[in-house]
């Protein structure tokens, strides 16, 4: 239980200057009290084994959602308890007492095998919550800016929330779209970097489905999260890369 947390987001390093106030986001544990040891290639634990660990009111979970292929074709979810935990007096640790609206515990992006996006092709920013999220049908729309630090153009992943969508993962991973980046001059690459800031958003789209509507997320991208950007096998490279040649 000590490495499992119930508490505000508030009450955590926010800075990006801690490599393991990144892991721990969100109050989820580190990757080996998730379920994994496997360290990946550059001998660092991976965090893609507890994207889909989040907190409900049962306590925190690893979600698997299926599809069942024979017809009829329905979802299928299950829910595997890894801390059984309610605090009682009819209250949930997903409550406002406690950990509260979803909070954004890491984001990443997926490189190709020599662990680069390739430059002028559309590729996505995946953020992750500690909760299940739900996107609200809505005209809003959410952004989220991207920095080049070398090279390359500054740009805007965005969500247009014109339709209610189920998140991905355990339902808490929402996909925003990066515009076609660009890398440096002749095959030179760019460096890019997702700072620390709050989410461009009108109204509340975003909220935890399994509380109400009124559980609105908390769409800031804290500095540990922003430092602990992850490439999808889950390996913190801090900054991604885009290359004109894709190596």
């Amino acid at each position: 239980m000590a490495l499992w947390g119930f508490s505000r987001e508030s009450t955590q390093v926010a800075s990006g200057a801690n490599t393991e106030a990144s892991i721990r986001k969100g109050y989820r544990p580190l990757p080996q009290a998730s379920g994994s040891e496997e360290p990946d290639t550059g001998g660092n634990a991976q965090n893609a084994n507890k994207r889909n660990v989040i907190a409900t009111t049962a306590g925190w979970v690893r979600r698997v959602n299926r599809t069942k292929t024979e017809a009829p074709t329905v979802n299928i979810q299950f829910d595997e308890v890894l801390v059984a935990a309610a605090p009682g007096g009819g209250l949930y640790y997903t409550s406002n007492t406690h950990l509260g609206r979803p909070d954004i515990v890491e984001i990443f992006v997926k490189t190709n095998a020599n662990n680069v996006i390739s430059a002028n092709l559309s590729a996505n920013l995946y953020v992750v919550f500690n909760m299940p999220v739900h996107l609200r049908a809505s005209s809003n729309a959410l952004s989220i800016s991207i920095a080049n630090t070398a090279g390359g153009n500054h740009g805007i992943a965005r969500i247009a929330a014109s339709a209610a969508a189920r998140a991905n993962v355990a339902n808490n991973v929402m996909i925003f779209t990066m515009p076609k980046l660009q890398g440096r001059t002749g095959s030179l690459k760019a460096t890019y970097h997702i700072n620390a800031q709050s989410i461009t958003v009108t109204g509340n789209p975003l909220y935890n489905p399994e509380q109400s509507t009124t559980h609105a997320a908390n769409l800031v991208i804290t500095g540990a999260v922003a430092n602990g950007l992850n490439n999808g096998w889950g390996s913190r490279i801090v900054n991604f890369t885009v290359s004109p040649r894709g190596v």
